[in-house]
Parts: C-alpha cells; structure tokens; sequence
C-alpha cells in the first residue's frame, strides 16, 4: 500500500522535527465494517530511517486482512521514545506527535 509508505514517511517527519526517535511502531487498521486491528513492533534501537519503519509497517500490514478486507481507514502512531531532554524544573514533556 503506497498509505503505509506515506504515513511512514510523514510519522518519521514529525519524530525528527520534534527531535526524538522512537522504538515501536503501531499500525491501526479499520475495515468498512467497523471492525479494527492493531498490531505493533518494538525494537531494542530506535528508527534511524523512515525506511526502516516502512519495512516494519509492511509486515505489521501482512498480519491483518487488508486485502482481503474493504479498508476504511489505517492509521500509524510511534511510542518508545528516546531524546528528550530532560527538563531540571521536573516538568512532563510534551510532544505533538
């Protein structure tokens, strides 16, 4: 799927402008039903390439019946993060993601 490429390249995007890296990746996939599946990947290191995540994304995607299955909506969220800078004042970071 030329989405799961796009959404990839865009996720990483905004991990870079934020300037964090993540660890898992998630894939959400909602069919025409309704029906939605989630599958996800962590990984000891962080994505360095959004190629990288994009190669996950496609495994993560063969695991569900996309294809099989009318696709309403997919979508693609990143957790794990490692970068932040740690704030002396013990205030929560917030990232926009």
């Amino acid at each position: 799927m030329k989405q799961i490429s796009s959404l990839a390249d865009k996720v990483f995007g905004r991990l870079e402008s934020q300037q964090v890296k993540a660890k898992t990746v998630t894939l959400k996939v909602k069919y025409a039903d309704f029906k939605q599946v989630t599958r996800s990947f962590t990984q000891e290191e962080p994505f360095t390439k959004p190629a990288d995540m994009n190669e996950v994304l496609r495994r993560l995607l063969s695991q569900t019946k996309a294809g099989e299955q009318p696709v309403r909506l997919v979508g693609v969220t990143c957790s794990g993060f490692v970068g932040f800078k740690k704030s002396t004042k013990g205030e929560q970071a917030d990232v926009q993601l």
